[in-house]
């Protein structure tokens, strides 16, 4: 019943506003389904708010309205308002799918960032038999809307045409939300904030562990038992923890710091001088960043027959694997960082890396090019 109420609502209350004009300088993003201001879209609108006569709209659910910079309109998500600047807006950009019902009009134009710069486990029609049949409509939807896909790599290019149900353009510009990434001075600035919020030394190696979510939504022997971890690294380093937005919600029982409620993930790999997941895509921003991830799978076997089938396989990878605390403590230790460089730039080479740190201006720059009305 809800899913057909949201329906009605996007399709049909939707259409209502369609006698509105398109407004040509009104972009609307929005990121996660409403779950705030970050991922790359938070990167394209701050480039947006230096161009000159672009109206950027925010669509955001109530609870999560803070941590906006003036100059973007924040919108609640299923209100009428939401739907007229959908309606009316010349482009569109989000990183996840739009309702299932929500029809694009002629003359709009769709920017589709997706939610990571390449993705060790399978998405989409990839994995089209874990997904509900609802999401799947929906996506297939969405898909026939999108006018431009952003990818970070010729892997991950590859990965969208095979199962995003998408065959339009793609512009290999790199991710915006990694652009943070090469830039040293923001760099140091992120690393003393988050010091200075949770407590911690500066002068110590930050590791930060950030596991992806299992379907069950349990917090279990799969994960990293974060004090026994800390304690066999020793006084040297500061590990801190944050899980899988979907995940939000758990209570992990460690008592290490927990850093799930910061706001955004690439500013924390800006800060870190490691990096513990074990399927997350996240491994690939620490590559980008060029700084060390580390793998700790010790459910590997569970986790690809009940969980998800993967992209690439382990050896594959530039990472180290881990399957126990005292092996992942040693690699910590241990790290070979020219080691890593070399195996980093290998991998890069196979997946057609293109980051170049400046995604976020050129999709800037197209958004502004849509809006003046340009290549209709």
């Amino acid at each position: 019943m809800k899913r057909i109420i949201s329906f009605v609502w996007y399709r049909f209350v939707g259409s209502l506003f369609r006698v509105f004009p398109i407004k040509k300088n009104r972009v609307v993003l929005s990121s996660f389904f409403g779950k705030g201001f970050g991922d790359s879209n938070k990167y394209i609108a701050e480039e947006l708010l230096d161009r000159d006569d672009i109206e950027i709209i925010w669509l955001v659910k109530e609870r999560n309205m803070d941590g906006f910079p003036a100059g973007i309109k924040k919108v609640k998500r299923g209100t009428l308002s939401e739907l007229y600047y959908l309606s009316t807006a010349r482009v569109w950009v989000d990183n996840s799918r739009k309702p299932y019902g929500l029809i694009k009009r002629k003359h709009q134009f769709y920017i589709q960032t997706w939610h990571s710069s390449l993705r060790l486990k399978k998405i989409e029609k990839d994995a089209e038999k874990y997904l509900d049949s609802n999401y799947i409509r929906a996506a297939k939807n969405d898909s026939k809307m999108i006018d431009l896909i952003t990818s970070g790599c010729r892997a991950s290019t590859k990965i969208f045409q095979n199962s995003f149900w998408y065959s339009g353009s793609i512009n290999e510009c790199g991710t915006p939300r990694c652009d943070i990434l090469f830039n040293k001075e923001k760099s140091d600035e992120f690393r003393q904030r988050i010091c200075n919020i949770y407590g911690l030394d500066p002068n110590k190696k930050i590791v930060l562990y950030a596991p992806t979510f299992r379907r069950d939504g349990k917090i279990d022997k799969r994960y990293l038992d974060c004090d026994r971890v800390s304690q066999k690294l020793g006084d040297g380093y500061s590990l801190i923890i944050r899980l899988h937005p979907n995940m939000s919600n758990a209570t992990y029982k460690s008592n290490v710091t927990n850093v799930t409620r910061y706001p955004d993930m690439q500013e924390l790999i800006c800060a870190v001088d490691y990096l513990i997941t074990d399927y997350s895509g996240c491994c690939f921003d620490m590559m980008i960043a060029k700084k060390p991830c580390i793998l700790y799978v010790p459910d590997l076997k569970q986790y690809l027959n009940d969980e998800r089938e993967l992209y690439f396989s382990f050896d594959e990878l530039p990472f180290k694997k881990t399957t126990n605390m005292d092996e992942l403590a040693d690699a910590i230790r241990g790290f070979d960082y020219k080691e890593y460089l070399k195996d980093v730039q290998v991998f890069g080479k196979k997946i057609g890396l293109c980051e170049r740190g400046n995604a976020s201006k050129v999709i800037a720059d197209l958004i502004v090019e849509k809006c003046k009305g340009k290549n209709e």
